[in-house]
């Protein structure tokens, strides 16, 4: 007895896993948590000041990269320019950059034998990578890129291999790092379908070229703007590697956080886990490879503190092409197992992956559907607003939520203690994960702001009376605003 399902034509039946994915895609993200996190309008404040002319910038007339993502923080400019709102552009548009990564996943699955099926089915169902386009960062274009480098390294088209990853550079740099499993895929991973003549060492060169060439331009570009080879934030967030105590402390609060990222991605680690140790086949390698990396980095920096595992879930749809792509193959090569031990392999595989894509859907917090995106605590807009006219030359506001207010106070002059704008304590202060780094006496008694805005309670601003060498009883006066998680957020002027 045929099924009806398989007694489709191709067409049809790519047509019908179309429309079942983009249904499930479209409830998924709509009932899925969508918030923009106040990272976001740290990045935003300098798209508005680079298309108003005065640089990539948080600060005016200070040149510090406050934020880790230069080529979204240059796109996000335009809609400032055309006078949109640049949280939901950022927020939408990472969504849509989200699909599109998708789609480009299930397109190269299928140009290399796999089944789009399972790719489409695998992110479909996994709402921590949707909520995480939405909440205004990078991640939709990272993934996108991420896609099209896998795509590309797929193809062995290697110029533009090396291009994209000059392009992922620009948007974090840590991906640097992924030239290394790059090389290494191309050097030692053989692909039956690859019909390029062009000799190992060439591929290798002409990747490395233009990925090391774009990075090398950008790196010497920053040191030449900002001072630094790297953007502040990242050195704000990051250790040294040379120093081993921050990094055996980071370790377990890194390793808590990749533990906590399996229930939500699980589901796409599986089958590029079994290609890679069945059989070494390219597209597992590579994204068994790329996955490590980045979880190496988020080990090292000791997690971070936003919702949705914001620096692995990027690599949910590589990993799902790659599922799609050993699917396939281990499908196709099921004929050399007895029978017996195919039925047991296919049940154990789709009951991992059942099981774990039910996981992914049993974390996420549902909610109605909508399309409206949440923004960060409104009342930090409010005080900005409030407080925008009334500040003078040589006022200094120090906010420990950064991004929300100093978006609505452009010209405000706007300290950060946690580091992420601020070069002396990014490059001295005591190192806090997941924040930043710390110092308080820096703050309080070289800085002087004239207003503190706290909303995590009162122990930041204990810290810097214990430190202080004033009366700051003498210096500032106390205001507690609206309650939050039984604390009272405390408004020092």
């Amino acid at each position: 007895m045929t099924l009806p399902a398989l007694a489709l034509k191709p067409r049809r039946r790519a047509q019908l896993t179309v429309a079942l994915a983009a249904t499930t895609i479209a409830l998924v993200i709509l009932c899925s948590p969508k918030r923009i996190v106040d990272d976001t309008f740290i990045s935003l404040r300098a798209s508005f000041h680079l298309i108003h002319g005065d640089g990539p910038v948080f600060n005016l007339h200070e040149r510090v990269e406050a934020f880790s993502n230069l080529l979204w923080t240059v796109l996000m400019a335009l809609p400032i320019g055309l006078g949109l709102s640049p949280a939901y552009a950022a927020a939408y548009g990472g969504i849509a950059l989200g699909i599109g990564a998708t789609t480009r996943a299930a397109h190269h699955t299928a140009r290399h034998g796999g089944s789009p099926t399972i790719a489409l089915g695998l992110v479909a169902l996994c709402p921590s990578f949707w909520s995480m386009t939405a909440i205004g960062l990078e991640g939709g274009l990272y993934a996108l890129l991420l896609v099209e480098v896998y795509g590309a390294l797929l193809d062995r088209r290697t110029m533009r291999l090396g291009i994209l990853g000059g392009l992922l550079f620009m948007t974090r740099v840590e991906s640097i790092l992924l030239l290394v499993p790059v090389l290494a895929v191309l050097a030692f991973v053989d692909d039956p379908r690859d019909r390029s003549a062009e000799p190992t060492r060439a591929s290798m060169l002409r990747t490395a070229g233009p990925w090391a060439g774009i990075a090398i331009v950008v790196t010497l570009a920053r040191l030449a703007y900002f001072g630094d080879v790297v953007p502040n934030s990242v050195r704000a967030k990051s250790s040294a590697l040379s120093d081993v105590t921050a990094l055996v402390d980071n370790l377990g609060p890194g390793l808590r956080y990749l533990r906590g990222s399996l229930p939500a991605i699980g589901a796409v680690l599986v089958l590029p886990l079994v290609g890679v140790a069945r059989r070494r086949t390219l597209a597992a390698t590579f994204g068994v490879a790329a996955f490590a990396v980045a979880a190496a980095v988020a080990v090292r920096n000791g997690g971070d503190w936003m919702s949705h595992f914001r620096l692995l879930t990027p690599y949910v749809p590589l990993l799902a092409s790659s599922s799609g792509i050993v699917a396939a193959t281990l499908w196709r090569s099921r004929t050399t197992l007895r029978p017996a031990v195919q039925r047991i392999t296919t049940a154990a595989l789709v009951a991992a992956l059942t099981g774990l894509c039910a996981t992914a859907l049993a974390h996420n917090h549902w909610a109605s559907p909508t399309l409206a995106i949440k923004l960060p605590y409104q009342e930090n807009r409010d005080l900005a607003v409030a407080l925008r006219d009334h500040l003078v030359p040589g006022d200094i506001v120090t906010v420990e939520a950064l991004g929300y207010f100093s978006y609505y106070a452009p010209d405000a002059y706007v300290h950060d203690f946690l580091g992420l704008a601020d070069r002396h304590i990014a490059e001295s202060g005591k190192l806090s994960p997941p924040w930043g780094r710390l110092d308080y006496r820096y703050t309080i008694d070289e800085v002087k702001p004239t207003v503190i805005l706290l909303h995590s309670g009162y122990g930041h601003f204990l810290q810097m009376i214990a430190v202080s060498s004033q009366d700051l009883s003498t210096v500032y006066r106390l205001y507690a605003l609206c309650p939050i998680a039984d604390l009272r957020r405390p408004f020092f002027f």
